[in-house]
């Protein structure tokens, strides 16, 4: 079963960015943006020739999933999942949604970075009818029923003819008697059991044209542990006679602590129409609403830090075309080892930073005049940091940002 999007939504587009045929990296920045999908016409000026040679690519690029559900008629980006219920962020405040009563659900494929990593191993799926299976079930235990209120039925009378130990005549048979009766027919009792739980087995096998759930499961492991997952997945399926339209189901699941010890993942979507049938499935694992690169996922690209940063460069420069914006603090670290990093002691409450156009540092600041500049633990501390450069109309000029560092570390 396909594992990714690439082969069903090779046309899907997300703002400028496109899923393509997967590229080897290449010394040229410049092929390896456009091997990503990424447009690069307007953002020509800012490329480099040469991709950096650094030997460090801790960072990997790589096409993934974005998760939204609409509530009120607005779309809200998921920020964490249980078993099918999201939590999104709205003003400010953590709300919980059912997946099965969201107003809407979109999904939408762009190219995202990662500096954390997981193994999916074992990745199997299935089609099955849950509706059959439950109507066999109900059918077995019926039949298992009937067999235990005769065993019950044997047993009372039984007692009723020994009571206190005291042995007499029942409707003319003896005790005796009744409990000879009773143990020639617990052999037949218990092999008519065996046989309703054989007919159960017979009967769901028999159900494959009907199926409506689909299970996905899997081995998870890290090779750096991940304090806090969840697991999402999206399967892409069709209902042959009934419309050429392709349909998706969503599931999500919490994880928890994710290690290098493998753990074992099952997940179920249930309610599908008689007869669909999956074209494509993608299994997303997130970590406090940012996606985790996995082995499965599209168009894995390892790079340096200073490529990183300007994949993100030009990300950001296409996404605000036209616009004017100050600079623009973002951390290249996950927030939970950014944390680790970052001791807010050494830092004044407020950094003030000059930028250059292309978002590299000038000089840290510890007040607006640019007078108390930065140094030692402090500046060590800053630049785990980097940094979008100002934008006027669109366009990647010199600026300063402001860093509140208690938002920086929430």
């Amino acid at each position: 079963m396909p594992s990714s999007f690439s082969k069903l939504n090779q046309d899907t587009q997300m703002n400028t960015f496109s899923i393509k045929p997967s590229v080897a990296p290449r010394t040229s920045f410049r092929a390896v943006l456009l091997g990503l999908g990424v447009c690069v016409s307007s953002v020509a000026p800012l490329l480099r020739a040469q991709a950096d040679t650094s030997a460090n690519k801790d960072y990997i690029v790589f096409v993934g999933l974005n998760l939204e559900v609409s509530e009120s008629g607005k779309y809200l980006p998921v920020i964490d999942a249980e078993n099918n219920v999201v939590h999104v962020d709205r003003d400010h405040k953590r709300e919980k949604i059912d997946l099965k009563r969201a107003e809407g659900i979109r999904i939408t494929r762009g190219v995202k970075l990662s500096t954390r990593q997981a193994e999916i191993a074992d990745l199997e799926s299935e089609m099955e009818s849950r509706r059959g299976k439950m109507e066999a079930l109900q059918a077995n235990l019926a039949v298992q029923g009937e067999l235990q209120d005769q065993m019950q039925r044997q047993d009372s009378g039984f007692a009723r003819a020994d009571y206190n130990g005291v042995r007499r005549q029942d409707n003319g048979a003896s005790t005796g008697s009744a409990q000879s009766s009773y143990t020639a027919q617990v052999p037949q009792i218990n092999q008519g059991m065996s046989a309703s739980n054989v007919l159960l087995d017979r009967q769901i096998a028999q159900i494959g044209g009907v199926a409506d759930t689909y299970n996905v499961s899997f081995n998870l492991s890290s090779p750096t542990p991940i304090e806090s997952g969840y697991v999402v997945l999206v399967t892409d399926f069709v209902v042959p006679g009934k419309d050429e339209a392709v349909h998706y189901r969503v599931a999500t699941r919490s994880l928890g602590r994710i290690d290098v010890k493998p753990k074992h993942i099952t997940l179920s979507q249930s309610g599908f129409p008689a007869g669909f049938e999956v074209k494509a499935h993608h299994v997303g694992v997130f970590s406090e609403g940012q996606e985790v690169v996995t082995n499965l996922s599209d168009k894995r690209v390892p790079l340096s830090r200073k490529d990183a940063e300007q994949f993100l460069l030009m990300q950001y420069v296409i996404a605000h075309q036209g616009e004017t914006r100050v600079a623009k603090a973002y951390p290249m670290l996950p927030q939970p080892e950014l944390r680790k990093r970052v001791d807010p002691s050494q830092l004044p409450p407020v950094v003030y930073v000059d930028v250059d156009k292309e978002g590299a540092v000038l000089g840290y600041f510890g007040d607006k005049t640019g007078k108390q500049k930065l140094t030692g633990q402090a500046e060590t501390a800053m630049q785990v940091v980097s940094f979008y450069p100002a934008l006027e109309k669109g366009a990647p000029v010199a600026g300063r940002a402001t860093v509140v560092v208690a938002e920086l570390l929430k």
